[in-house]
Parts: structure tokens; sequence; C-alpha cells
């Protein structure tokens, strides 16, 4: 869609009333005839995508009609330190009034624009690599912003891809519900993006039928333990031999262990970590308070991670590979700081570890907040309690790495690429 002035006139309105509202002072002390006409430019100061330009010319046309405003560049060039973005002709107590609005706009806009395009990268790079594959159809979902379907609208693919639409909640149940629609639309290999949450919404979705799925999890952040980092173009070429049925070595796949949670509210389910929390309420959006947890659960407990799997993984190693996972107790013992998130650190007193095997009921007794995967989803008042227990019965997750080298040892790369095999 292509913005015009009326579109976004209420918004420059909005933005100018808020910044100068009675008026500007800097500018108001230059008299008529001393408030000359003055060039000025905007130039870039980092790398990104340009956006908001023309709502920056809007700004300048609402406070003086007569100024000029050239474009040095266009919505959605990439720029770099020094690329210069606009060149503006008007008075004196004009630049005094929309400078900051005129840099906001540019600075918001390009800030969404860079972060958009590094997203539609993702998708697109995958797209290359299951089309090199010979993959014949490619699903995405029409999530709100459309950046899967128009990072692959102008691509020139040989492979068919189809646009999974239904009515959007704006929640994570949509992702609960593209994951249906993919099922049902045949699909059984699926790269994903996201973190430990999103990947928490996939595999409650797919549910008993996990065991049909196979899944290249790759990571948008930092503070995720779930997902993989890998190249998205090896990943989508690696989904496509498995979709084509080439990937036969079990151990290239393992399915991932999950956490069944049973409680008043109801079965629910977490991939890494249950954690109890006193004082503290369902829907809460802060980071976790270190003196507020109790309890936790972990399936993996990984020292080289962000959050609450290293509280357990700086006391003991748990990989995913192991059939158990990791009971943390805490309480006056062993004082450690741990990385809760990227770049802050708060010290814990861990009383406790204890191996878990699969199939075994850890209780989580109220009251209190019980978060799965960094969500606080499920409250239990005094009194009541509930069950976590840890199993090897989510998707098939795919090594990505592994898959490429067995694939080359067993001369189907780069054969695959030559004379693609068919899949989806």
């Amino acid at each position: 869609m292509q913005l015009n002035r009326f579109m976004i006139r209420p918004f420059v309105e909005q933005g100018l009333r808020t910044e100068l509202g009675d008026g500007d002072t800097t500018g108001g002390f230059l008299a008529q005839d001393h408030d000359p006409v003055l060039t000025g430019q905007i130039y870039a100061k980092g790398d990104g995508i340009v956006c908001g330009l023309l709502l920056s010319d809007e700004t300048v046309k609402q406070v003086e009609p007569e100024a000029t405003v050239e474009y040095a560049v266009n919505d959605g060039d990439r720029m770099e330190p020094g690329t210069i973005l606009l060149k503006i002709k008007a008075r004196a107590s004009t630049f005094f009034a929309v400078e900051r609005c005129v840099i906001d706009w540019i600075q918001q806009m390009s800030g969404i624009a860079t972060k958009t395009r590094r997203y539609c990268d993702l998708v697109a790079h995958t797209a290359a690599g299951l089309d090199a594959v010979g993959v014949t159809d490619i699903y995405v979902a029409k999530e709100p912003f459309r950046i899967a379907a128009a990072a692959l609208e102008y691509m020139d693919l040989k492979a068919r891809v189809h646009v999974v639409e239904f009515p959007l909640k704006h929640a994570a149940i949509d992702t609960e519900t593209a994951v249906r629609e993919f099922m049902r639309a045949g699909c059984r290999t699926m790269v994903s993006f996201g973190g430990d949450g999103t990947h928490r919404a996939i595999v409650r979705a797919l549910g008993r039928r996990c065991v049909e799925m196979s899944l290249i999890p790759l990571s948008t952040g930092t503070n995720n333990v779930f997902p993989s980092v890998a190249e998205p173009t090896i990943a989508g070429m690696v989904a496509g031999l498995n979709a084509a049925g080439l990937l036969a070595e079990k151990s290239l796949k393992r399915r991932c262990k999950v956490l069944h949670v049973h409680s008043p509210a109801g079965p629910d389910i977490g991939l890494i970590d249950a954690v109890l929390l006193e004082r503290d309420h369902v829907g809460n959006l802060l980071p976790f308070d270190a003196a507020r947890i109790r309890q936790i659960f972990l399936s993996r407990a990984e020292p080289g991670s962000i959050g609450m799997s290293p509280i357990g993984g700086l006391c003991e190693v748990v990989g995913e590979h192991e059939d158990e996972g990791l009971l943390v107790k805490m309480g006056p013992g062993r004082r450690f700081q741990a990385p809760l998130s990227p770049g802050l650190f708060r010290e814990l007193s861990v009383a406790s570890t204890t191996r878990v095997g699969f199939a075994v009921a850890v209780p989580f007794r109220g009251p209190g907040v019980l978060a799965l995967d960094g969500d606080r989803d499920i409250r239990l008042r005094d009194g009541e309690h509930a069950t976590v227990t840890l199993v090897r019965d989510g998707p098939w997750v795919i090594d990505v790495q592994a898959a490429m080298r067995w694939a080359v040892a067993h001369g189907i790369m780069p054969a695959a690429t030559q004379h693609p095999p068919t899949g989806h």
C-alpha cells in the first residue's frame, strides 16, 4: 500500500501538536525581518532501510507550505552512514519548529523498516534454499504485517507459493491456527522463526500429531534456548531434502523434550522451563524478579544460554540429548550470579538441584504463578498445586549442520541442486 499525504496528515498534525504545544519558543524569538531562508539536509548516521520521508516532508509543509523538500533517496532504499536523505529549504524558524519531529519520524519509521527487512530476508533466504533443492510448494501464513507473503511476492521461484489465510486474533493463538492450517494442507516439514514462546505455541498446536512434523526452529533473538542459530538459506535446503524424503538417517533428527503441565486451569505445555513465582500475577510482562523464583523445572540446563536455563546449567548441565531434566529449588545454599536476560545479571541462591527422569510428575504448590517458557499463564491459589512431567514426545527437530554433512557424504548434495527432487 502506497502512503499519501491525505492518509498521514492526521498523524503529522498530532505529532506537531504534541511537540510544539502553543508554539515554538526558540523560533519565536526570530522577528519576521530576521528569519532568513536557509538550506539544510538530513543524513544517515547508521546502516538500515530508509522510511518516513513523506511524513517528514508533510511535517515541514504543515509549518511552512512554501518550503521545498528534495528527496535524495526513496523509502525502501538502503542507507549507510553519511547517506543524504532529505534537503530542505525553509525559513530558520521552520527548522527550529520541525527539527525534532522530522528526525523522529525518520528514526522511528526507518527502525521499523530495517527490522522488517531483516525478517523478510530470513523468509526469502529460506525460500531460496527450498527452491534450490526442488521443493514444489511453499506455504506461509498471512500474518498481520504480511512479512512472509511480501518477502516472496516478487521472488523468481519455481515453487508454488501458497499464502494461508484465516481470521486473525493478533495473539499467540494465530500461530497455533497457522500450524493447524499447514497440517491440513499436508505440510510435514516446517521452518519456524521465533523464540521459546513461539515454538511452545507451535508444539501446543501440533498436540498428538507432533510425531508427524519435522521442525527446523530458527532463533530471531537472544533470549532463547529451544531454537537454533543457522543460516536460513541452508536451513531451507535441509528442509527441502527432508520434505523429499531424503533424510532417512535417524541420527539427523530427534524428537524434542516437552514439559506436560496439569493444573486447575487445565493441561498445558512448556519446552524449556516451568517456573513457580511468588508474589507475582498472571500476564505480567516484566522480567522475572530473581527474589520471587521458588522452583524451576528445566528440560535443558544450558550454561551457555540466557534466562532460566543457566540457573540450573551453572550448577549442573543437562543437554537436549539427555533423557532427563533438572529440578532447581531456590533457597539458602549456593549463591552466584546468572544472566536472566541479555546484559542483566542477578544474584540467586540455589538450595538444591535434582535430575528428574521422564514420566516423573514434579509437584508445584501454590500460592504463586506458574510461568511456562517465560509466559506467566497459570495462577495457583493457596492449597492448589500443579504437576509437570517431562516426556520426549515433541516434533522431530532436524540438526541442520549434521544433515548437510550427511547429505554430502551420501552423494545427495550437491546433486540435489542440479537434479532437484520434489517435495513440499
